[in-house]
C-alpha cells in the first residue's frame, strides 16, 4: 500500500520473473534525471571549455594527515 492505493504484484521463486505494478516516485526519477542531465553538462561544458580544466588542475592543494 502506498499513497492509499493497494499495489498487487508477483515473484516466481524459480525464474525471477516479476508480475504487477509498481508505484513510482516522481520525485526520485526527476531527481535521478536531473543528476544525469547535470553531470552530462557539465562534462559537456568541460569539454568546450578546456581552459577552467587547466584551471582547476592549477590548483596546489597539499593535504595534511
Amino acid at each position: 500500500k502506498w499513497k492509499n492505493k493497494i499495489y498487487n504484484y508477483a515473484i516466481n521463486g524459480q525464474t525471477g520473473k516479476v508480475t504487477g505494478e509498481r508505484p513510482y516516485s516522481w520525485l526520485k526519477i526527476a531527481a535521478i534525471v536531473g543528476t544525469l542531465g547535470g553531470g552530462t553538462g557539465g562534462v559537456v561544458y568541460l569539454d568546450q571549455h578546456p581552459e577552467v580544466l587547466q584551471e582547476i588542475k592549477s590548483i596546489n592543494v597539499k593535504y595534511i594527515g
